[in-house]
């Protein structure tokens, strides 16, 4: 899981790597959420990007998610 969504896990209180043997569910669980908010909101920004600037594909390099929708 990238260190930036590592840190809003703690962040958001869910302290997954207390879980013991469960944690590898509970972690690919909030990386797959994570993943998936992020393309949305990727998708939001390449929608209304304005000449050069994508800001969708410097989100995605961000959280070090990859974006394959519209490459």
């Amino acid at each position: 899981m990238n260190d930036r969504i590592k840190e809003l896990e703690k962040l958001s209180g869910l302290e997954i790597y207390g879980l013991g043997k469960n944690r590898d569910k509970w972690e690919f669980t909030v990386e797959k959420f994570s993943e998936l908010l992020i393309k949305e909101c990727c998708d939001v920004l390449n929608k209304n990007s304005v000449g050069d600037r994508r800001v969708d594909i410097i989100l995605a390099k961000h959280f070090d998610v990859k974006i394959t929708f519209w490459e």
